[in-house]
């Protein structure tokens, strides 16, 4: 239950459990980061912050509550349940530059933070509901937005879609 921070001069390769418990994960890295499996990070907020490169976090047992993101590179990350967009650290939301951002999560996937990808790809997954919270504050600016939720997208008239290309998959009765 303690916060963790972690400055790399370069590409992050996790190869062990990341556990903060009610902590904070903060990562600062220059390049990229990937993860093996079972070296999962586990944390009630989850900062990556610094320079460029992709960082691909997609094992089955990520579990943050929070996640938040400031780089000039692609991001792919998947939680074991519901998850966040939301303000860790101070740093609110997600923004990638012009890279894909790729978002998964086990259960609700809640959007209390802007995504913006510039001329990137976002693509948002749920297992259970997506869910936009406030006027402007779930805004998604990118090129491409592609939303998939199988308990549902939730009220849109809460989100600003800045795109030019809008896919949406409401895979329960109920309008998007």
């Amino acid at each position: 239950n303690n916060n963790v921070s972690l400055t790399v001069p370069g590409n992050l390769s996790l190869s062990n459990l990341v556990n903060a418990g009610s902590g904070i994960v903060s990562v600062n890295l220059t390049g990229g980061a990937s993860q093996a499996g079972g070296a999962d990070v586990i944390a009630s907020g989850f900062l990556l912050t610094g320079g460029a490169g992709a960082v691909t976090l997609n094992g089955a047992g990520n579990n943050v509550t929070d996640i938040a993101y400031n780089r000039a590179g692609s991001l792919s990350f998947r939680d074991a349940d519901a998850v966040n967009v939301g303000t860790v650290a101070g740093v609110n939301g997600i923004t990638s530059g012009n890279a894909n951002v790729v978002l998964q999560s086990g259960g609700n996937l809640t959007l209390a933070q802007p995504i913006q990808s510039g001329t990137g790809v976002v693509t948002l997954t749920s297992a259970a509901q997506l869910n936009p919270t406030g006027v402007g504050l779930g805004a998604i600016l990118a090129r491409t937005v592609d939303l998939n939720a199988a308990g549902g997208i939730g009220n849109l008239n809460t989100i600003t879609l800045q795109s030019d290309i809008i896919s949406a998959d409401n895979s329960v009765i109920g309008g998007v």
